[in-house]
Protein backbone atom coordinates (compact mmCIF):
# COMPACT_ATOMS: atom_id res chain seq x y z
CA UNK A 1 0.00 0.00 0.00
CA UNK A 2 1.30 3.01 -1.00
CA UNK A 3 1.48 6.51 1.30
CA UNK A 4 0.95 10.10 0.47
CA UNK A 5 3.65 12.18 1.96
CA UNK A 6 2.39 15.15 0.37
CA UNK A 7 -1.05 15.86 1.55
CA UNK A 8 0.34 14.24 4.81
CA UNK A 9 -1.30 16.23 8.49
CA UNK A 10 0.96 16.34 11.32
CA UNK A 11 -0.47 14.94 14.16
CA UNK A 12 -1.99 16.59 17.00
CA UNK A 13 1.55 17.15 19.45
CA UNK A 14 0.45 16.96 23.05
CA UNK A 15 1.58 19.93 25.07
CA UNK A 16 4.20 19.23 27.16
CA UNK A 17 3.47 19.07 30.48
CA UNK A 18 5.39 21.22 33.44
CA UNK A 19 7.55 19.13 36.10
CA UNK A 20 5.97 19.47 39.66
CA UNK A 21 7.54 21.68 41.66
CA UNK A 22 8.56 19.93 44.71
CA UNK A 23 6.38 21.58 47.88
CA UNK A 24 8.74 23.13 50.76
CA UNK A 25 7.81 22.05 54.48
CA UNK A 26 7.17 25.42 55.61
CA UNK A 27 4.04 25.11 54.01
CA UNK A 28 2.56 24.27 50.99
CA UNK A 29 2.72 28.01 49.32
CA UNK A 30 6.36 28.00 49.00
CA UNK A 31 8.05 26.31 46.51
CA UNK A 32 11.60 24.91 46.62
CA UNK A 33 13.94 25.54 44.14
CA UNK A 34 17.46 24.09 45.47
CA UNK A 35 18.41 26.91 46.94
CA UNK A 36 21.51 27.30 49.01
CA UNK A 37 20.96 26.42 52.77
CA UNK A 38 23.46 27.93 54.69
CA UNK A 39 23.12 26.23 57.90
CA UNK A 40 23.21 22.91 56.35
CA UNK A 41 26.05 23.52 54.69
CA UNK A 42 28.16 24.70 57.66
CA UNK A 43 27.03 21.83 59.32
CA UNK A 44 28.58 19.63 56.96
CA UNK A 45 31.79 21.53 57.22
CA UNK A 46 32.02 21.36 60.71
CA UNK A 47 31.53 17.18 60.55
CA UNK A 48 33.62 17.21 58.18
CA UNK A 49 36.50 19.10 59.60
CA UNK A 50 35.93 17.05 63.22
CA UNK A 51 36.47 13.48 60.59
CA UNK A 52 39.64 14.90 59.56
CA UNK A 53 40.74 16.02 63.15
CA UNK A 54 39.88 12.59 64.73
CA UNK A 55 41.64 10.71 61.63
CA UNK A 56 45.11 12.96 62.11
CA UNK A 57 45.06 12.26 66.14
CA UNK A 58 43.51 9.10 66.68
CA UNK A 59 46.87 7.27 66.84
CA UNK A 60 48.64 8.88 68.52
CA UNK A 61 45.47 9.03 71.40
CA UNK A 62 44.60 5.60 71.55
CA UNK A 63 48.67 4.54 71.34
CA UNK A 64 48.83 6.71 74.76
CA UNK A 65 45.86 5.27 76.25
CA UNK A 66 47.33 1.83 75.44
CA UNK A 67 50.63 2.52 77.28
CA UNK A 68 49.11 3.75 79.88
CA UNK A 69 46.97 0.89 80.24
CA UNK A 70 50.11 -1.68 79.95
CA UNK A 71 51.92 0.47 82.30
CA UNK A 72 54.97 0.73 79.43
CA UNK A 73 56.95 4.09 79.46
CA UNK A 74 58.93 5.65 76.54
CA UNK A 75 62.16 5.15 76.27
CA UNK A 76 64.27 8.58 77.28
CA UNK A 77 66.03 9.48 74.26
CA UNK A 78 69.83 10.09 75.57
CA UNK A 79 70.62 14.05 75.44
CA UNK A 80 73.63 14.70 72.98
CA UNK A 81 76.66 16.53 74.01
CA UNK A 82 79.27 18.39 71.68
CA UNK A 83 82.85 17.74 72.62
CA UNK A 84 84.53 19.26 69.89
CA UNK A 85 84.35 23.16 71.76
CA UNK A 86 86.34 21.65 74.43
CA UNK A 87 89.02 19.53 72.24
CA UNK A 88 89.47 23.14 69.91
CA UNK A 89 89.94 25.21 72.88
CA UNK A 90 92.59 22.86 74.57
CA UNK A 91 94.63 22.14 72.15
CA UNK A 92 97.49 23.98 69.71
CA UNK A 93 97.70 23.47 65.58
CA UNK A 94 101.20 23.39 64.34
CA UNK A 95 101.56 25.09 61.10
CA UNK A 96 104.17 25.17 58.82
CA UNK A 97 104.17 28.86 57.28
CA UNK A 98 106.62 27.50 54.30
CA UNK A 99 104.50 25.60 53.30
CA UNK A 100 102.66 28.64 51.50
CA UNK A 101 104.76 30.66 50.34
CA UNK A 102 104.41 31.76 46.49
CA UNK A 103 106.75 30.44 44.06
CA UNK A 104 106.86 33.62 42.48
CA UNK A 105 110.07 35.83 42.72
CA UNK A 106 110.28 38.85 44.80
CA UNK A 107 111.17 42.32 43.12
CA UNK A 108 113.14 43.82 45.34
CA UNK A 109 115.04 46.39 43.07
CA UNK A 110 112.00 47.75 40.70
CA UNK A 111 110.41 48.95 44.12
CA UNK A 112 106.68 48.68 44.71
CA UNK A 113 103.71 47.82 42.73
CA UNK A 114 101.38 50.83 42.01
CA UNK A 115 97.78 50.61 40.16
CA UNK A 116 96.78 53.41 38.06
CA UNK A 117 93.29 53.31 36.91
CA UNK A 118 92.21 55.01 33.18
CA UNK A 119 88.45 56.10 33.86
CA UNK A 120 87.92 57.88 29.97
CA UNK A 121 89.18 58.61 27.28
CA UNK A 122 88.14 61.69 25.88
CA UNK A 123 88.36 64.30 22.69
CA UNK A 124 87.67 67.54 24.23
CA UNK A 125 89.67 69.21 26.76
CA UNK A 126 86.60 70.64 28.94
CA UNK A 127 85.27 67.09 28.94
CA UNK A 128 88.05 65.99 30.30
CA UNK A 129 88.43 68.43 33.29
CA UNK A 130 84.28 68.37 34.29
CA UNK A 131 85.14 64.35 34.62
CA UNK A 132 88.04 64.97 36.68
CA UNK A 133 86.18 67.35 39.00
CA UNK A 134 83.64 65.45 39.24
CA UNK A 135 86.04 62.60 40.41
CA UNK A 136 87.76 64.78 42.60
CA UNK A 137 84.49 65.83 44.18
CA UNK A 138 83.67 62.62 45.05
CA UNK A 139 87.24 61.46 46.58
CA UNK A 140 88.87 60.04 44.37
CA UNK A 141 92.80 61.12 43.21
CA UNK A 142 91.86 61.73 39.69
CA UNK A 143 94.04 63.78 36.85
CA UNK A 144 93.36 64.29 33.58
CA UNK A 145 96.61 64.25 30.84
CA UNK A 146 96.96 65.26 27.27
CA UNK A 147 97.98 61.75 24.93
CA UNK A 148 98.91 62.86 21.12
CA UNK A 149 98.35 59.86 18.41
CA UNK A 150 98.44 58.94 15.16
CA UNK A 151 93.91 59.39 15.55
CA UNK A 152 94.60 62.36 17.05
CA UNK A 153 94.86 64.21 20.32
CA UNK A 154 92.76 62.78 23.19
CA UNK A 155 92.98 63.91 27.01
CA UNK A 156 92.80 60.97 29.50
CA UNK A 157 91.25 60.88 32.74
CA UNK A 158 93.20 58.60 35.16
CA UNK A 159 92.46 58.21 39.33
CA UNK A 160 95.41 56.81 41.34
CA UNK A 161 97.96 55.81 41.44
CA UNK A 162 97.05 52.90 44.56
CA UNK A 163 99.51 51.17 46.47
CA UNK A 164 97.25 48.00 46.95
CA UNK A 165 94.98 46.03 44.35
CA UNK A 166 92.28 46.49 47.14
CA UNK A 167 92.32 49.95 47.02
CA UNK A 168 92.42 50.03 43.20
CA UNK A 169 88.88 47.41 43.39
CA UNK A 170 87.25 49.78 45.41
CA UNK A 171 87.89 52.68 43.70
CA UNK A 172 87.05 50.89 40.58
CA UNK A 173 83.87 49.72 41.99
CA UNK A 174 82.73 53.81 42.99
CA UNK A 175 83.64 54.34 38.97
CA UNK A 176 81.39 51.26 37.98
CA UNK A 177 78.83 53.11 40.26
CA UNK A 178 79.12 56.17 38.80
CA UNK A 179 78.63 53.95 35.07
CA UNK A 180 82.20 54.31 34.54
CA UNK A 181 84.43 51.42 32.66
CA UNK A 182 87.24 51.97 34.37
CA UNK A 183 91.00 50.03 32.79
CA UNK A 184 92.95 49.25 35.38
CA UNK A 185 96.90 49.85 34.46
CA UNK A 186 99.63 47.83 36.19
CA UNK A 187 103.05 50.59 36.89
CA UNK A 188 106.02 48.96 38.56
Amino acid sequence: MTRDYANRTAPKSRPRRKPAARVDRRGPSRVSRGVFSAPSFSAGVVFGAGLVLLAAYAPAIFEETRTAVRGEEKPVKPEITFDFPDVLRDSKVLTNPEAYKSGTPEQHDSGPQLYLLQAASLRADTDAEALRARLTLQGLPASSDKVVLSSGTWYRVTVGPFTSQVEANRAMTRLREMNLSALMLKHG
